[in-house]
């Protein structure tokens, strides 16, 4: 994923879990047009009634996983470690049916067994190393093969 502001501007993203759309809002400076989806319909109507403006420009949300489009990556922070092994497994899945590539930052101590099958030795390395530093939280890029 090249991470270039000029390339960023022309992808689509997914703010998967995005609660009151606190990093939706962020993500909009940066991407051509993000979609916020959280299930929660109460944090979707605080998420509206924060950032009107916005969400007539290049920013929606939705409660409904059925009217999520496509997009060109998924971004989940700080979602993962709030769901039970199935449902975090579930939700991974959806977000790989929505965009090429999943940007996922998850808590090792919850997290690690769900995200495991999606990692490279590469990124299993690096968590192993963080956790051996005393770290807590990992950022993971999925990329599944085609």
């Amino acid at each position: 994923l090249d991470m270039k502001p000029s390339t960023l501007r022309r992808l689509r993203c997914l703010d998967f879990g995005c609660g009151t759309g606190r990093v939706a809002r962020v993500l909009a400076a940066h991407f051509a047009h993000v979609s916020g989806y959280d299930p929660n319909a109460e944090c979707i109507d605080e998420a509206l009634r924060e950032c009107p403006s916005i969400v007539q420009g290049n920013l929606a949300f939705t409660n409904d996983p059925s009217a999520l489009p496509e997009c060109d990556v998924a971004i989940a922070v700080n979602v993962l470690e709030h769901l039970d092994d199935a449902t975090a497994r579930a939700a991974l899945e959806l977000m790989l049916r929505q965009a090429p590539v999943v940007v996922v930052w998850y808590a090792m101590a919850s997290n690690a067994a769900v995200m495991a099958p999606w990692l490279t030795a590469e990124q299993k390395a690096h968590a192993a190393a963080v956790h051996k530093a005393g770290g807590r939280i990992v950022v993971a890029v999925i990329r599944p093969e085609a």
